[in-house]
This record gives C-alpha cells, structure tokens and sequence, in this order.
C-alpha cells in the first residue's frame, strides 16, 4: 500500500474532484486516478486511509479492570471511535498495558487526550477520598478500641496517633483487613464516580460507512483479537454508600460539553475548579 502521503494527496484530489467547477473537478480527478494506478491504490485503500489508532498508556488510576473499560466505553461512545485493550504477554502472564482508540484521523487523537484529562480527574478524587476515609476509618478504630478498654485515654491516644500506620504499630493485626476496606471502597467509589461521568454524555451519531471502515481496519490491522472477559461486580452496604458518592461528588463537580470546529464534530470536557 502507498504511504500515507500519497494516500492524503488521493483524498484531497477526490475531494476536489466533486467541485462545482466542471474543469477542477475533470483535472482533480483525473490525477487522482493517474496516483492510484501509479501506486496500486484502491478506493478502499482511500477510504481506510481516514482512519487510524492512537495508543495511551493505562495510568495507574485505572489499573482496575472494570475502570479502563468504563472510561475507554465513555470515550469512545463520546468521540464515536473504538477501543480495544493492548495486553503485554510476559511468560504465563497477561499485562494490560494500554488502550488504543480507533476511527476518524481528526478524532482520535483528542480521544486519548480526553482519556488522559478524565484519568488525572479521577486521580484527583481519588487522593481526596483517600485522605477522607483514612481519618474516617482511624477514628472509627480508636472509638472501638476505646470501647472495649485497650484504650484508656483516646483523647491523649488521638495526639499521638495522627494516622492508620501508626495505630498499625500499636494494633498489628488490623493492618490486613483496614487495608482491604480501603481498597474495596476506593474501587466502589471510583466505580461511582465514572459511572456518573457515563451518564453524562450523548452517544456519537455514528455514520454507517463510518462504523465499517472501523471495522474493516480492526480485522486488517488485528486480525486475532481476543473478548476481554469482565467479572460481575457485588457490593456490600458500606461500598454502595462509597459508590453512590462517587457519583454525586462527579454529579456535583464534572462537567461535558460539545466543541465544534468547522466540519469536525468533537466533545471537550471542563471541570469545575
């Protein structure tokens, strides 16, 4: 196939060719159609031509599964392009690396910088969550021990254990099952919060030639894709109560908006500050 250059020189001939001008059009296309056969080039080969990939690399945010999927569903039915999962083999095991967005050369870049913008939001809620619970969470343990007597003065206890690693020192065995907690409720809460975020957009009207060029570039490029397999997700009382406020903290603070510039349809998104 001829390169991309050649491949763009095509397009723009063929586009010029269905000029109103009788004579730019008959010249445009009749050197369009002298490249093509100068370089074995197909209409189909001119068509596939308009669409490409952009990769990004998954941030640690959304190491979790069902959080890459989430955002990479929210993109692309925002944007109308595709998603697909880049995985790295590595002996006996799988690593997910990535996720590379595919369709139209003019969307698909501001794609993967969405995917990035709404990736560092969510960091963001994240750390604040975080940094909420654990103060949660330690006073909830203070109160208990407190209760049953291995704390005498929890006033006095509170000044010198200001954080979780600290009244891990003088409460070994907790260490396991606090951390566990604040894993679950993070995954709750992040959960929410994208799901909010979902809820949020308008799906791309997709146009039907469109959609098959995308899928005529996945079958020629990944010929061997495999299904990502997603398990189903079950929440206890208190990680609902997490999940439901990642949604109103997204409800109350996120914002999408469309942008459009001249011919090419996009979604910007802004957030509050």
């Amino acid at each position: 196939m001829a390169d991309q250059k050649i491949l763009d020189k095509i397009s723009k001939l063929l586009a010029l060719s269905e000029s109103d001008n009788p004579n730019e059009a008959a010249i445009a296309l009749e050197r369009a159609q002298k490249l093509m056969k100068e370089h074995s080039v197909t209409m189909t080969d001119v068509s596939l031509s308009a669409i490409s990939e952009h990769n990004e690399s998954i941030p640690t945010i959304l190491k979790d599964g069902r959080l890459y999927t989430l955002l990479g569903d929210i993109i692309s039915r925002s944007f109308g392009v595709t998603f697909l999962v880049i995985s790295k083999h590595n002996n006996s095991r799988t690593a997910i690396s990535g996720v590379c967005f595919i369709g139209p050369n003019d969307r698909i870049e501001t794609a993967g910088y969405v995917f990035t913008v709404i990736a560092r939001q969510l960091a963001i809620a994240k750390k604040n969550f975080l940094a909420s619970y654990r103060s949660k969470l330690l006073e909830e343990m203070i109160e208990y021990f407190t209760s049953i007597g291995y704390i005498r003065d929890p006033e006095t206890f509170r000044k010198t254990c200001t954080s979780l690693p600290k009244l891990y020192k003088s409460f070994f065995y907790i260490k396991s099952s606090c951390e566990s907690r604040l894993r679950q409720a993070t995954k709750a809460y992040l959960r929410g919060w994208l799901s909010s975020v979902s809820q949020k957009i308008d799906d791309f009207v997709y146009e039907e030639q469109e959609t098959l060029l995308i899928e005529q570039y996945i079958q020629a490029t990944y010929p061997h894709l495999r299904e990502l397999r997603q398990h189903s997700v079950r929440f206890n009382r208190e990680q609902m109560s997490h999940y439901h406020k990642g949604i109103k903290d997204a409800d109350d603070n996120v914002n999408l908006f469309r942008g459009v510039t001249g011919d090419m349809h996009r979604r910007e998104l802004g957030f509050k500050s």
